[in-house]
């Protein structure tokens, strides 16, 4: 006989609830399990494997003598308190426990319950206080939703029914069941998933189960009831009424709200909804102005007009989906009729609420994205719509017309009263939006109106200028050309014509805001290149020379412009022109010609920016000989002095472009090759030479006497050696370790070894090792190991391990991407981290066999390789095993107090497995960076797999939240709506009413308030629940308060009903109506504020 397959321990556990739930729950015999999950859930095991599993898990309808004789010592010791047995996760009542409590009650006087922990098959048998009365104490009845319910029932039951909703296939369809009708619609409307065989009634009946955790239920009701009244034509009613519910709770997204409306439309059943919205009470005053705003939505007028007679508010608003109001629905889809409908009814022409549209007024939205028609924009206009609102980002209407180039809106804006030089709240006015987009018509309209010509420029910007220099460019959310006058833009656009238009409007050409004084910590910062496209830091002739344009330029000199001005860091426009490498030599010429003729000053001091020069140096650093002769005629001074943050002289801006007759012609002329480099980034005369890879230059300076060894740059620089490996050029190597050069200096923190292998040239590697560089250099902050680890260089790392390099030796100076910050640790610094985060688990196990210690922490955050491992997203569970096979502690945190359980807790459940199987403990402590507890973690991920491990392993279910944003287990389940794992939770003993944690928390009634579970509250008010429990002190909401933010209108009548405190309840009905409004909920805060319990 064969043996059955072995199921794998993940399917087993994926399937263990549903299995208990059958077996347990539902009493179902051994045989009736196997089918049932053979044809449910398409599971199959033999009986035999299911009672190994069953035993092995625990999981027995029947006890043993020893468990029911430790129950009833447990019970005796609690000497007649209220007490509730838990046997296996199972509570005991009624009959049974009388029965079994009798059985062994002789047993009183020799049996004694043990003073210690019990043994493991024990473990499971606790006996409690029971957590609070049960079920029939929670006043859940006047709900409002059962109220609506009872109003549709009647409607659907009547004799003849009031209520008949009819369903119509589209035409052409294939007719089908009237239960695949129902079924489809569930789908369409709900999201419920189809069945893949053909439909029958019993299908139906699923349904209803399927959606029972979303609906609340009577005390004492079948859910079938209502089915069961409803006659088969009119079970669309069952479907329909869930809709509402949702809609009424904020549970129904705004797509399945106008697909429920469509299909009323194509079904001629509003007739039938309006009965429906008839009812009296919050479920149809809510659920009216949702499919108002649907109607909007879909441009249906005729129900928008039915719907606004019935008392639905003109202002309504979805605050939960979209954070939109009825009138940007409406102005949004560009509905003329709706729109004028809606503001005829009083709407709020600039009215919007929370959410990403907040500040985007109807009016915006008309002008926006081309929807704009000009009898839109004057109908809001005419109401009274603000034309200078202007959004977060800066958006305001006569901007966006300009940017719509739609240039009808922009008149009737301007006539209208439109202010021409709005810059709105990131700035930038409709003359630089129209410049920007080179739209010369547009630009003269506003130049007409008296739009500002030299906007922002003035004493009125003086504030905000200064404030911009506090903040980092390019962490800042504006757009560059918003701080540039409009001529600025026209010329770094090379619109000529624009320019002429800009000039003869009275266009300033040589005043710039950044001639409020500049801190020169932001010099430090600014780069010609880096800072290219803030051209708001050049006047426009120099913007024309940075771009090339020389019709521009001389437009611009002949308008009086200044060739010797300064940009924002002291770079004349000569020296501009001098720096870009990317004109030709002939533009570079005539531009420069021009420039010169016009007075430049050939010799300005170079800029105090990075890498700034004369205009000498930056010629000479391009090779460009014409330019430095020009210059030179014109008497540029060779030897003036260099910036100190990167700067070059002549003679070393030469040598580093290998330009040899121009540093024969700069020594001819007097210049020292040795002189010292820039203090930063700085480069000498032959470090500049090895850099530009040219061995005949090299050779000729190092017999003028060039010194080999000279020292570097203090701050980013490199030695002569490491210039010639970067430089590719083996023959400059080793024509410079022949001079002398120092094969293991160190410089910037590393060697030439180390430079050769990040270039990842293995001649270099080979060459420098056979020439003495030491693969292990001592003091050096980056190591050629860990460079090659990080670069996936294998045969690098197997030459250095051969060479004896050290294998723990850390690495600080990694300033490859590839190692930047990685999940919730730092850059690792040593060989085997390296390794670990890379993901490569032959090198990993290379550096273990060569010694690397397994428990060799990184020095910044105290992280092990075992952490890396378990974080990498990329890494395998090989390595994993690797480290702890190697020694691994898989109980060590890192400085933040992170343990592997807790990184484990959102991985694969081997690797937790292997943990707990290596003796990690899966009840650390949490800490502000790690702020769960494993099992916490794995309950947040909703990883059941997980979670029953943890189970297994006694992870503690009670233990704290973190104050900074943690969940205990129970907390974590209501917040992700695991209802089965909350209710497994509560049998296990889960303290239902455990504090929220102080910053960003909940209680889990608080959780299932705000997400609107109200089947979850339900079961949590059962077993004790404090409806008042305290809120987290920061950001944190109580049970009622979050469920009236939400929009959860039968959650607040749950917990209003549910209220022991009738002393404060006013004060806090108020509070609670506060938060409803402040979000949009006015029906709720209706509710809120009219409050009494029936």
């Amino acid at each position: 006989m064969s043996r059955a397959p072995r199921i794998p321990a993940t399917e087993w556990n994926a399937h263990k609830e549903h299995i208990r739930f059958l077996y347990i729950d539902k009493d179902k015999t051994l045989g009736e399990l196997v089918n049932c999950m053979e044809e449910e859930h398409g599971f199959h095991a033999t009986k035999a494997q299911y009672v190994r599993k069953l035993d092995s898990w625990n999981m027995r309808k029947y006890h043993t003598m020893e468990e029911w004789k430790h129950a009833s010592a447990l019970f005796r010791k609690r000497k007649g308190r209220d007490t509730e047995l838990v046997m296996g996760g199972q509570v005991i009542r009624g009959k049974k426990l009388k029965k079994e409590m009798g059985r062994y009650a002789y047993l009183q006087t020799s049996f004694h319950a043990p003073s210690v922990e019990p043994r493991t098959s024990l473990d499971g048998i606790i006996a409690r206080t029971p957590p609070f009365p049960q079920c029939p104490l929670i006043l859940c009845n006047n709900l409002p939703w059962f109220q609506f319910q009872d109003h549709l029932i009647e409607l659907a039951c009547s004799k003849p029914p009031i209520l008949n909703l009819n369903w119509m296939p589209p035409s052409g369809a294939i007719t089908l069941s009237h239960t695949a009708h129902v079924l489809e619609l569930a789908k369409r409307f709900l999201g419920y998933s189809l069945p893949e065989t053909p439909a029958d009634t019993n299908d139906l009946h699923d349904l209803s189960k399927s959606l029972e955790d979303m609906v609340p239920k009577r005390e004492h009701s079948n859910s079938d009831l209502h089915i069961q009244k409803l006659s088969p034509s009119q079970s669309l009613v069952q479907v329909i009424q869930w809709a509402v519910y949702q809609s009424s709770n904020g549970l129904l997204p705004t797509e399945k709200t106008d697909d429920l409306l469509r299909w009323v439309v194509e079904t001629g059943n509003k007739s039938a909804i309006d009965q429906l919205l008839g009812a009296k009470g919050p479920t149809a005053r809510i659920f009216a102005s949702n499919i108002f705003l649907s109607a909007i939505r879909i441009g249906n007028a005729d129900y928008v007009r039915r719907l606004l007679d019935r008392g639905v508010s003109p202002d309504s608003a979805d605050p939960i989906f979209s954070g939109k109001t009825a009138l940007q629905f409406a102005v949004g889809t560009a509905n003329l009729e709706i729109t004028e409908l809606l503001l005829n009814r009083g709407a709020d022409v600039d009215l919007t609420i929370s959410g990403p549209f907040r500040g985007l007024r109807p009016l915006l939205l008309a002008i926006d994205n081309g929807r704009g028609s000009l009898q839109l924009v004057d109908m809001l206009i005419i109401a009274g719509a603000d034309m200078d609102a202007s959004t977060v980002s800066g958006g305001f209407p006569l901007l966006m017309a300009t940017e719509e180039r739609n240039i009808e809106v922009a008149k009737l804006l301007i006539a209208s009263g439109a202010d021409v030089d709005n810059t709105g709240e990131r700035f930038g006015s409709a003359l630089q939006g129209a410049v920007k987009l080179n739209d010369i018509d547009m630009a003269k309209i506003l130049l007409d109106a008296g739009a500002d010509v030299n906007i922002p420029l003035g004493d009125e910007y003086t504030i905000v200028w200064q404030e911009l220099l506090e903040v980092d460019l390019d962490k800042l959310d504006l757009d560059p050309l918003s701080v540039c006058t409009p001529i600025q833009i026209a010329t770094f656009n090379g619109n000529k014509q624009m320019v002429r238009l800009l000039l003869g409007a009275g266009a300033f050409i040589n005043e710039l805001w950044f001639q409020i004084p500049i801190p020169s910590k932001r010099l430090v910062a600014m780069h010609n290149d880096e800072e290219e496209d803030w051209i708001g830091l050049r006047d426009p002739l120099q913007l024309s020379v940075l771009k090339g344009d020389l019709g521009i330029a001389e437009l611009l000199l002949n308008a009086g412009a200044n060739p010797n001005a300064v940009d924002a860091v002291g770079t004349t426009a000569l020296q501009l022109l001098c720096s870009k490498s990317h004109q030709s030599s002939v533009q570079s010429l005539e531009m420069a010609t021009l420039l010169l003729r016009r007075d430049a000053d050939v010799n300005a001091p170079a800029g105090r920016n990075r890498y700034g020069s004369t205009a000498l140096q930056a010629a000479a650093n391009y090779g460009d000989a014409a330019l430095v002769s020009l210059l030179l005629e014109h008497g540029a001074d060779p030897n003036a002095p260099l910036c100190d943050k990167g700067g070059r002289t002549a003679l070393q801006a030469a040598a580093e472009s290998g330009n040899l007759d121009l540093v024969l012609l700069f020594i001819a002329m007097g210049q020292s090759i040795n002189a010292d480099a820039a203090g930063e980034e700085g480069l000498t005369c032959l470090q500049a030479a090895a850099l530009s890879g040219n061995l005949e230059l090299v050779s000729m300076l190092l017999q003028l006497g060039a010194e080999v060894n000279a020292k570097a740059s203090p701050n980013r620089g490199r030695t002569t050696l490491q210039a010639a490996v970067e430089s590719g050029n083996l023959e400059v190597v080793q024509r410079l370790l022949s001079a002398g050069a120092h094969v293991n200096r160190i410089e910037d923190g590393r060697t030439a070894l180390c430079t050769a292998v990040k270039k990842q040239d293995y001649k270099f590697v080979d060459f420098l090792m056979a020439n003495g560089a030491n693969p292990d250099p001592p003091m050096a902050r980056e190591t050629p190991l860990v460079v090659a680890i990080t670069l996936n260089k294998h045969d690098v790392v197997q030459r250095l391990l051969r060479a004896g390099v050290n294998v723990n030796g850390p690495s600080f100076d990694c300033h490859s991407a590839i190692l930047l910050r990685h999940g919730k640790f730092s850059t690792p610094h040593t060989p085997l981290l390296a390794a670990v985060h890379r993901g490569n688990l032959e090198e990993v196990k290379m550096l273990l066999d060569a010694g690397a210690n397994p428990n060799l922490t990184n020095p910044e955050d105290g992280a092990s390789p075992l952490h890396y491992s378990l974080d990498n997203i990329d890494s395998n569970e090989r390595i994993t095993e690797l480290l702890i096979r190697y020694g691994a502690d898989v109980n060590m945190p890192s400085c933040d107090t992170i343990y592997p359980v807790q990184v484990a807790a959102r991985k694969p459940e081997a690797a937790m497995q292997m943990l707990i199987d290596s003796g990690a403990n899966v009840n650390t402590p949490t800490s502000a960076i790690s702020n769960m507890t494993a099992l916490q973690r794995a309950v947040s991920g909703r990883d059941r797999g997980l979670v029953n491990i943890l189970f297994d392993a006694k992870a503690d279910i009670n233990a704290p939240a973190d104050s900074f944003g943690g969940r205990t287990a129970l907390q974590a389940a209501a917040e992700s709506g695991d209802l089965p794992l909350v209710r497994e939770l509560i049998s296990r003993g889960a303290n239902v009413n455990a504090p929220a944690a102080s910053n960003s928390g909940a209680t889990a009634l608080q959780f299932a308030a705000m997400t609107g579970d109200i089947n979850m509250a339900i079961l949590l008010l059962e077993n004790g629940a404090d409806v008042n429990a305290e809120p987290a002190a920061h950001e944190g909401r109580t049970a009622l308060q979050g469920a009236a933010e939400h929009g959860r209108l039968d959650m607040v009548h749950l917990l209003l009903e549910n209220d022991g405190d009738m002393d404060s309840l006013e004060a806090r009905c108020e509070e609670a109506a506060a938060f409803a409004e402040d979000n949009h909920h006015a029906i709720i805060a209706d509710v809120l504020l009219k409050w009494r319990r029936l």
